[in-house]
Formats: structure tokens, sequence, C-alpha cells
């Protein structure tokens, strides 16, 4: 799992995922982040071919609390002579809110189960001082 600026998939599976990052600055907060991506992929054997599941992302701050929360039923495809199958999952998040700076964090849940987290850093930038000539 991975937060980027900008991803997608191709027919065949392969994934395009741009500006990749953990950090986000800003001059103010509450400050708005107008798009980002959640790229998950998954990966299932053959004893998980068309097993139906939950896959739940959470962003939640630094006192756990909610601020985005996304559910996806999903079914595990049928792959081919026993192989094991690779699902990408893109998730195109708009206009988050963050309320101020500090530690955030994705989570990814399958089943309720915390399967992974993905820090998220938000800064306040610092104005340089002004220097006098």
């Amino acid at each position: 799992m991975l937060v980027a600026d900008y991803a997608n998939s191709t027919v065949d599976g392969k994934l395009y995922i741009m500006g990749v990052f953990s950090r986000i600055s800003a001059s103010q907060f509450p400050v708005v982040h107008p798009e980002m991506f959640v790229v998950v992929q998954l990966r299932a054997s053959r004893h998980e071919y068309n097993r139906r599941f939950k896959l739940e992302i959470k962003l939640l701050d630094e006192d756990a609390a909610q601020i985005v929360g996304l559910n996806i039923n999903a079914q595990v495809p049928q792959g081919e002579r026993g192989q094991v199958v690779t699902m990408n999952h893109i998730i195109r998040m708009n206009s988050v809110q963050f309320p101020r700076p500090g530690d955030y964090e994705f989570s990814l849940l399958i089943d309720d189960d915390l399967k992974g987290i993905v820090p998220l850093q938000l800064t306040a930038n610092v104005p340089a001082p002004r220097q006098e000539n």
C-alpha cells in the first residue's frame, strides 16, 4: 500500500504510479489536499479463489480519530492453473481536509483484520526570515 499524486492500471494489471509521498507541507491549517491516490496491491493463492472480502481504508489522525473511511466489497478472481492472483485497488481521494499538523496514517483492513499501515506526516511551513539589505 502507498499514497501517490496519481495512479492508474492497465487491463493486463500493470500499475502506473507517480509522485509517491509520505509528507504534506502546508502554510496554514486546516488544509485541504486536493487529490491523492491510495494504491493497494493484494495477492491471493488458489485456495482463496472466488472468496468475497471487505477491504477497508481508514485515514486516522495521531489520536486515532478517523478522518476518512472507505469500504469496498471485493472478490478474489479465479486464477489460471492454480497460480497466485494479483488484485490492484486504486482509491482516488479528493479534497481531504487535515485539521492540524501531525502524524496521520492510512490503515488497511481486510475483513476487519489490520493488514498494513502507511504513515503520512503533515508539517507546517515556517516562513524564512526576511533578510535586510
